[in-house]
């Protein structure tokens, strides 16, 4: 997995010599860190793999929700977790999105948020409206979506 993989690089004195060409040599892209900076790079690199992960999940739940069997939800999200990568290769950050975000369609995402409130919230535990009980995760409200009206 290492060979042309991407890595990040912070470090000081002799380190600085060798983990450019260490990279190199695993045929790998380098980029200097700014000091300290290597938790939010982490982060960035989570919220683009694992996440993805997450997220799939969540679809999953959705759409076995809405009738699919798991297996049913799996391949139909995974043909379209392909395609988004694949945008995001050939055309890039924003033009990889696509649907009722791309064209604006405010009105249905407002129907996507409204069948998100009616059903259970372990299903989409990352983008439901919370419960108004104490929650253990005070924070958790900022991975909620704002809302708005079309």
């Amino acid at each position: 997995m290492l060979p042309g993989s991407f890595f990040a690089l912070e470090g000081a004195g002799p380190l600085c010599d060798w983990l450019p060409a260490l990279a190199a040599a695993l045929d790998g892209a380098w980029q200097w860190l700014k000091p300290g900076a290597r938790p939010l790079y982490h982060a960035g690199a989570v919220f683009a793999s694992n996440y993805v992960v997450t997220l799939f999940s969540v679809g999953v739940r959705l759409l076995t929700q809405a009738g699919l069997t798991p297996t049913q939800a799996s391949a139909a999200l995974l043909s379209l977790t392909q395609g988004a990568v694949r945008n995001l290769a050939t055309v890039g950050l924003p033009a990889a999105l696509t649907g009722p975000i791309r064209r604006g369609d405010a009105e249905t995402v407002v129907r996507h948020l409204a069948a998100l409130d009616a059903t259970p919230p372990t299903c989409h535990p990352f983008i439901a409206p919370w419960p108004a009980k104490p929650s253990p995760w005070p924070n958790r409200s900022i991975l909620t979506p704002r809302r708005w009206t079309p």
